[in-house]
């Protein structure tokens, strides 16, 4: 038989093929809830059997009439058997809808700012340094994601009205139990209890799953202003049917309690419900039940919703937590697979819990060590159990928690750091609390490194007192960080498709650690170190920098491209003047070590020297743009630091590149205190340069030059005159013509 679906089934019916009994049963088997309510209201007074009406309630039950909830699939379309989501659908649906719900919200809602109020807000945000707390904010609250939608269970659905129109077939214990579960699952707690009163009053034996589903509703009804009473009468009603509670009971009761205090938190009180949740571990375990890990997860969740109204008292979440760890640390983890763990949906909310309840109280000393146990535990324990994750937004917060707190809060060398940025690289880019955070572990590396390198070039460590080995371990150290710091920025290109309008200020962050580093500046120690002079930036690092910076290149000529093929608009590279000045002097940083002795260099460090300066020229082009606008970022400093490194690598020859550096600082209003100040015009080097240049443009000379005849003397014989009449306005003597 063919792959059929609710469409065909009722086509055939239309036609003739088959019968309405049998489209039924199809449809049923088929399960498609919509299709087979549809046909019975076409059947009109078509007479079924009671075998098909309780099949036709289950089904309207169990998929709420076809609506679906939060817990039914994440609120995705159910249609029938073949529409059901895939894993990995299903494992982002949550996410997907989220980050839909706001990228509409921001559409609808947010005016576009002005390219002024961008680099405004972009100017107060590179200026603020992230707090601790301020980190936590950028989580996804998964619980409140799951209860956004609301249900669409009520008297007149699909589900009561059968059970409305055949209360002389439908009142038996399976349709109450059917009617039961589906109203408490989705949302009518109300109803669910009416009706389980109303089986009960009826002499009906419902099952446990019933009475299970009713504990897990009674924080929703609302004529209960202490859940607890509640549980107690749920209790009563399994006591009174003599049915023994297994460990889904203890689960439901416990999710009650903890949705009770949250309900009871957002409306700006606090109940205290430690006592009851410890209580009902304890009779679990009288009773000879293992807790499960949902029973665990709704026991943790409970209690750390209720420390505001105990923060007085002596009990300790992370006691707690420790317990449970140990106990599943000690089970046989062995041949395990999804039905070895989830004996329900709260099982999927463990891992997540744990971590949080883990990471809660920062200052304990144990927190680190918990919250590695518990990573452990999902991780390395008898192999990889990512499933154990409801969704993607649990994922990421789990790892999230896990890692800033090992940021914060944990030690470790920088080749540590390097693994954890390796081993969840999606998270660092995903959440920029966690990259910040990392950030500025790598940059108190590079800065230890740094004021170490300031004190031995300003002579103020003898070189008997500099440990040698603490030199290569904090060097080794800083070299790390850098090229870990290049790996970030080079990844974030490579993940980009499209640039956004400015920078996110993590990434500015990080291009900004190279940008204040000279790595021509060398120190040589005594000959008693026996070993090479010092860099402020050591030679990986400079490559990891350079690479960062040509990826990025390759990316604005990517987005260049894309935009004039699109559009008619200009292309603006989204950076700022500092962005700029770094990419450029990251580009440059190989040119430092490919000097060579006594000037010579050999032909593999000239074609790297060629890649690196034509990397950072194209950098200050394009950013420039074709044409003058009031939004083109312009760096007089990165086209002296590009100027620098041409007359460094290859000094006295006056190349076309030169020349057009010349002509881009010609074409500037003025030039910057920083230009002014630069090491490079401050020693005299620029001067030079410019009558280097004036100097190839005489008779004389103009035939040594290789670019004499790219443009006519008098016309660049004005671009160096007008560079001296920029650079005399500021009156520094070395660049005035002798």
């Amino acid at each position: 038989m063919p792959l059929q679906t609710g469409e065909s089934i009722r086509k055939e019916l239309a036609e003739g093929a088959i019968s309405q009994q049998e489209a039924m049963e199809r449809l049923l088997l088929l399960l498609a809830p919509k299709d087979a309510w549809e046909l019975y209201k076409d059947a009109g007074n078509t007479k079924w059997d009671a075998n098909t009406l309780h099949r036709l309630l289950d089904l309207q039950c169990a998929t709420n009439s076809g609506l679906g909830g939060p817990d039914f699939f994440e609120n995705l379309p159910f249609t029938d058997r073949g529409s059901l989501p895939e894993p990995e659908e299903l494992f982002y649906a949550a996410e997907n809808r989220v980050l839909e719900a706001q990228r509409v919200s921001k559409i609808s809602e947010t005016p576009i700012a002005s390219l002024e109020e961008l680099e405004t807000e972009e100017e107060v945000e590179n200026g603020e340094e992230p707090e601790k707390d301020d980190l936590q904010k950028t989580k996804f609250d998964a619980e409140e994601v799951s209860s956004a939608e609301p249900s669409s269970w009520h008297k007149g659905c699909p589900a009561e009205q059968l059970w409305a129109a055949h209360s002389n077939v439908l009142r038996s214990s399976a349709a109450y139990a059917a009617m039961i579960r589906g109203a408490a699952r989705f949302g009518a707690a109300d109803r669910a209890w009416e009706l389980a009163e109303e089986a009960v009053a009826a002499s009906h034996k419902l099952p446990l799953p019933v009475y299970n589903d009713l504990l897990r509703c009674a924080h929703e009804c609302s004529n209960s202003d202490d859940v607890w009473l509640r549980l107690c009468q749920g209790f009563e009603l399994l006591r009174k049917a003599k049915l023994p509670p297994n460990a889904t009971t203890f689960t439901f009761a416990l999710f009650s309690l903890y949705k009770s205090n949250t309900n009871a938190l957002r409306g700006g009180k606090s109940l205290d419900y430690v006592d009851k949740a410890l209580g009902l571990l304890c009779e679990a375990r009288r009773l000879g039940i293992q807790p499960t890990l949902g029973l665990y997860a709704n026991l943790l969740r409970t209690v750390l919703t209720s420390r505001l109204a105990q923060s007085g008292r002596g009990y300790r979440l992370t006691e707690l937590l420790a317990d449970v760890l140990a106990d599943l640390e000690t089970r046989c983890w062995e041949e395990i697979s999804r039905a070895d763990i989830f004996a329900s949906t709260e099982d999927y909310d463990f891992v997540n819990t744990a971590m949080t309840c883990a990471s809660v109280d920062s200052s304990s000393a144990s927190s680190l060590q918990l919250v590695q146990r518990v990573y452990d535990l999902l991780h390395t324990r008898c192999g990889d159990r990512r499933f154990l994750l409801r969704n993607s937004l649990e994922e990421r917060n789990f790892y999230s928690r896990y890692l800033l707190t090992k940021l914060l809060h944990g030690g470790g060398e920088v080749n540590e750091l390097r693994d954890l940025y390796r081993h969840h690289r999606q998270i660092f880019h995903a959440d920029q609390g966690v990259y910040k955070a990392l950030i500025r572990r790598l940059k108190s590396v590079t800065a230890r490194w740094e004021e170490t390198f300031e004190r031995l070039k300003q002579g103020g460590a003898e070189a008997k007192e500099v440990d040698r080995e603490t030199l290569e371990a904090f060097e080794a150290s800083a070299s790390l960080a850098y090229e870990v710091l290049g790996e970030m920025i080079f990844d974030f290109v490579a993940i980009t498709t499209k640039l956004p309008r400015r920078l996110p200020v993590h990434i500015s962050d990080s291009l900004m650690a190279f940008s204040f580093v000279d790595p021509w500046c060398e120190v040589r120690l005594s000959p008693l170190h026996s070993r090479p002079a010092l860099r402020a930036i050591p030679e990986a690092g400079s490559r990891a920098a350079h690479r960062a910076a040509a990826v990025f290149m390759e990316l604005l000529r990517c987005e260049e491209a894309r935009i004039a093929a699109t559009t008619s608009t200009i292309f603006i590279a989204p950076l700022s003047t500092a962005e700029l000045t770094a990419l450029v002097r990251m580009a440059l940083h190989p040119t430092a070590f490919n000097t060579g002795t006594d000037g010579q260099l050999t032909v593999a460090q000239r074609e790297e020297n060629e890649r690196a300066l034509a990397c950072a020229t194209d950098l200050l082009m394009i950013s420039r743009g074709p044409v003058a606008n009031s939004a083109v970022r312009v760096s007089d400093v990165a086209a002296v630091e590009v100027l620098c490194a041409c007359w460094r690598t290859d000094p006295e020859v006056m190349t076309e590149r030169i020349w057009n550096l010349l002509e881009y600082l010609a074409g500037l209003k003025h030039v910057s205190e920083q230009c002014v100040q630069h090491v490079f015009v401050k020693d005299g080097s620029f001067g030079r340069l410019l009558d280097a240049a004036e100097a190839s443009l005489t008779p004389e000379t103009s035939t040594n030059s290789c670019s004499a005849e790219a443009s006519p003397s008098p016309l660049r014989l004005q671009v160096v005159t007008a560079i001296r009449r920029k650079f005399q306005d500021h009156d520094p003597p070395s660049v005035s013509s002798g």
